[in-house]
């Protein structure tokens, strides 16, 4: 009897474990071709999540290719707008690293990686801006 009292308890509580575990947030990337070239882009990344969450949110920093001469770049909300967004331009798709740094100290910053993405359709935007 105990057996099949603890198998479903297990299974529960993973289920809650994973749930809690969901991202609040994601990363995208839009771009553009600049000015008529094929091979060179003005490009920007930004966070996607719900107001309360963005507002929890003290920077992000942006850890870009080493080619950058400046590779390491901060966004705060009245640098990069809402999203934090990052705007700048290059020639090549590479992996960002990403840190996430909350308002309350006692909140652990988190780390993450975003692969920038100039191919894809859907990223290119004919209307792009940045803040």
């Amino acid at each position: 009897m105990k057996k099949y009292f603890i198998i479903p308890v297990t299974f529960l509580l993973i289920a809650i474990h994973s749930e809690a575990q969901k991202k609040k947030y994601s990363f995208t990337n839009e771009y553009i071709n600049w000015k008529n070239r094929t091979d060179y882009f003005n490009w920007k990344v930004f966070m996607n999540a719900d107001d309360s969450y963005l507002a929890s949110i003290k920077q992000i920093e942006y850890y870009l290719d080493p080619t950058y001469k400046t590779s390491k770049i901060v966004i705060t909300q009245a640098s990069g707008g809402k999203n934090f967004t990052l705007c700048t331009n290059g020639w090549g798709e590479f992996t960002l690293r990403i840190k996430i740094v909350f308002k309350n100290s006692n909140t652990k910053p988190i780390n993450e990686t975003y692969v920038l993405n100039l191919k894809s359709p859907e990223k290119k935007n004919k209307n792009y801006k940045c803040p």
